[in-house]
């Protein structure tokens, strides 16, 4: 039980009841609202110490701006945010505290002011109290200055997740991604904001093995549409 400051294990009375995946468990008796949840005490099979929710970053005219959400925090100490220019070898930008225990949605950002006009790749890990650390999947920013458009897909093929890098020249509204197949019918549609400048957006997709066709456009622009590749 979430106790407002840290999560709290309730000794269990009575045992669970009912079938197999559906059961009541009795526990201590409290006099007000809380989060319940359910747990294990064995580090082997507990819930991961965050729920990330986003790890982006974006390049400005002077810097890079790197930010992250998560939707909750579990015995968080810190995060690490690390930079590489070949995706092996890294070097650590900073230490960033975490809210220790949280169900809320959380924002971090870290301005990195040493902007390349290379190809840049982030690293974020978070470091539980106990010293336990996971690190999380690699981004990466272009902050090359750009004279056409540009879309790139990665990884292709994929399996579910998969990572659109975008370089526009302007900015250009609220733009739509489209994913079709080869009847022509729309699997995948989302909105997004069509910035000035790299971005990177990450899509969780659940589609049939197969050729899809992805498209970006908006009133203003038009990109040419990418071949996706799932298996």
């Amino acid at each position: 039980r979430f106790n407002g400051t840290s999560w709290v294990n309730e000794t269990q009375n009575g045992g669970v009841t009912g079938t197999t995946g559906l059961g009541t468990v009795t526990s201590q008796l409290v006099t007000s609202f809380s989060p319940f949840t359910f747990g294990s005490k064995s580090n082997l099979v507990n819930p991961l110490p965050i729920e990330l929710t986003n790890f982006s970053a974006t390049c400005n005219e002077t810097h890079v701006s790197v930010n992250w959400t998560t939707a909750s925090e579990l015995n968080n100490n810190y995060f690490t945010l690390e930079k590489s220019e070949d995706a092996v070898n890294w070097k650590l930008l900073g230490q960033i505290s975490g809210s220790g225990n949280s169900v809320s949605t959380k924002q971090y950002s870290y301005q990195d002011n040493l902007k390349s006009s290379d190809i840049t790749y982030y690293r974020l890990s978070q470091v539980d109290t106990d010293g336990a650390k996971k690190t999380y999947s690699i981004i990466n920013t272009d902050c090359s200055i750009k004279t056409v458009n540009q879309m790139l897909l990665y990884p292709n093929p994929s399996n579910k997740e998969v990572f659109l890098d975008l370089s526009l020249v302007q900015g250009y509204g609220e733009g739509t991604i489209k994913i079709i197949d080869y009847l022509g019918r729309v699997c995948f549609e989302q909105k997004l904001q069509l910035s000035k400048g790299f971005s990177n957006i990450k899509m969780m997709l659940n589609l049939p093995t197969g050729l899809y066709n992805v498209l970006l456009f908006s009133d203003k622009v038009s990109l040419p549409a990418t071949e996706l590749v799932i298996n």
